[in-house]
């Protein structure tokens, strides 16, 4: 399984504070467009559960705290 490293470095803690800083639970396509992939990407590692994400019916959400911490886990550097 192939690792998946985030450089989150160029936009700083703005990203992750961005991120956290919402209230409600983001969708794959907000949350692919904010770290510039692709929704299919998103999707992919969710399913593969490599994100941190959550079904609600039928729909895959993500939590803005776990994804927050997430990155920081990825974070290089």
């Amino acid at each position: 399984m192939e690792s998946i490293i985030i450089d989150i470095r160029a936009a700083g803690e703005s990203l992750i504070q961005t991120i956290r800083s919402r209230r409600t639970a983001w969708k794959a396509d907000e949350l692919a467009d904010l770290l510039a992939m692709s929704q299919k990407h998103i999707l992919k590692l969710a399913k593969d559960q490599r994100i941190p994400s959550y079904r609600l019916g039928g729909a895959v959400r993500f939590d803005p705290g776990a994804v927050a911490n997430w990155l920081e886990e990825k974070h290089v550097g």
